[in-house]
């Protein structure tokens, strides 16, 4: 109902789009955050080999992923640095996500400095959750990811961190977790997506009772799809570059740099 409630609002794009190619987290939220594709934007992938530093980047490690921002590239602006541009006394939030350089409030940046982050009451741990998924380990903890995030868009919306945002991101994790563990027909993914609707209402109705609902744009977006594809059986490209004498660079045992 609160997607529901947005696109009679609003509009929708019946089949969906594409932010860019390549379909994967860190690089289309970069996309998303800066409007540039991940060519040119500096995060090329959640992993790659950097060739200038010959490390490799894994953005899906955790220490590594709340300090994405520090991969953009010379000259890109997230939403939050351009907004700032043009009206430099404008408060920005982002909560739980990557394309966060220049937010006011930012739970990544909070992270990194060990700054102060709202605690998550019993009771809000428990609130809009699917009980009877929560013994599978991919719903319980993008839970508890998702129930830090509503109570900080809250608390944003509340003006407890500065003024009222002109600009505010927001990162729910549920749908991407359950959609990896179950496929995008799975039960377990419509019980996050109602979740997740539930979420949604409550920072709805928050900027509803800021007074600020009806001048207020809101975009629901998602970082890739979630169909689900063949996995064939594993194969050593390692073993067959070797073989044809290949002399190159694995990473994650799938992208090919070739010397």
């Amino acid at each position: 109902p609160g997607v529901a409630s947005l696109i009679e609002r609003g509009t929708s794009y019946r089949h969906g789009c594409i932010s860019a190619l390549p379909t994967a987290t860190l690089a289309n939220h970069t996309t998303q955050c800066t409007g540039v594709f991940p060519g040119r934007s500096g995060v090329l992938h959640n992993t790659w080999y950097d060739r200038n530093r010959g490390v490799h980047v894994d953005l899906l490690d955790y220490h590594q992923m709340i300090r994405a921002r520090d991969h953009l590239a010379p000259g890109v602006e997230t939403i939050h640095e351009a907004l700032k541009r043009h009206e430099p006394e404008a408060f920005t939030a982002t909560t739980y996500e990557y394309g966060d350089r220049g937010a006011d409030y930012s739970t990544y940046a909070q992270m990194t400095t060990d700054g102060p982050i709202p605690t998550l009451s019993d009771a809000d741990r428990r609130l809009h959750r699917t009980e009877d998924f929560m013994g599978v380990k991919e719903f319980r903890n993008a839970s508890i990811y998702d129930a830090h995030s509503r109570n900080e868009a809250l608390h944003v919306w509340r003006g407890e961190f500065g003024a009222l945002p002109r600009y505010s991101w927001f990162t729910f994790n549920l749908t991407d977790a359950c959609g990896h563990a179950g496929g995008p027909h799975s039960e377990i993914l419509h019980a996050a997506i109602r979740d997740t609707d539930a979420r949604m209402r409550d920072v709805l109705a928050e900027i509803e009772a800021a007074g600020k609902l009806d001048r207020t744009a809101v975009i629901v977006l998602a970082d890739h799809g979630m169909q689900r594809f063949a996995i064939a059986e594993p194969f050593d490209l390692a073993g067959a570059l070797r073989d044809a004498g290949i002399d190159a660079i694995l990473n994650d045992d799938q992208y090919v740099y070739l010397r």
